[in-house]
């Protein structure tokens, strides 16, 4: 029978856009993303999460993660939301603040 990706591509044609933190209007947001991040975000802002064979599912969007290889460098990522009103500085101390957890994790 089909895979259980080939099924949720079915009914979720394009994954991508629908599980990213990214802002609005979506598509376009991802595109300057994709331009001005030097680094692609990976699982970061991404959909993670399960499926069981008895038909649960525990899913969530990756805003503080880290991510860690054998033999290469940890990569870390926790950001925030500048909307409209929003004070820029308190955003970045925000995330700031959320790395922190993550690195405290860590040690």
């Amino acid at each position: 029978g089909p895979s259980l990706q080939s099924l949720l591509h079915s009914v979720l044609p394009d994954l991508r856009w629908l599980t990213r933190a990214a802002g609005a209007p979506k598509r376009r947001t991802l595109m300057l993303i994709d331009e001005l991040e030097e680094l692609p975000r990976g699982a970061y802002s991404g959909g993670i999460g399960y499926f069981t064979l008895h038909g649960a599912a525990d899913l969530s969007v990756g805003i503080r993660l880290a991510v860690l290889r054998p033999g290469r460098r940890a990569w870390m990522g926790a950001g925030g939301a500048v909307l409209a009103g929003s004070d820029p500085l308190g955003e970045w101390a925000e995330a700031g603040v959320k790395a922190g957890a993550v690195t405290r994790a860590w040690a």
